[in-house]
């Protein structure tokens, strides 16, 4: 490649936040959870992101989130 553009940035992201948790109980590990999301400032800008190994844990975590946190003012999305 002759003259290539290159450009260079930073990976610091001082606004991200990873936090990993292992799995001990899922009704637990979901109380963790929506109290995080509930300690968040402003809950339209502030997502959390939940990974789960199966589509079937996605599904029960889903449904349980978003029962949760109904009413709590905190949006879930699919």
């Amino acid at each position: 490649m002759n003259d290539p553009f290159v450009i260079s940035n930073s990976v610091d992201r001082p606004n991200l936040h990873i936090d990993v948790q292992r799995r001990t109980d899922f009704g637990r590990d979901l109380d963790v959870i929506c109290k995080h999301i509930l300690s968040l400032e402003d809950k339209r800008v502030l997502p959390s992101i939940v990974y789960c190994a199966t589509i079937n844990d996605v599904e029960q975590a889903h449904a349980e989130l978003a029962a949760a946190l109904k009413g709590a003012g905190a949006a879930l999305a699919a």
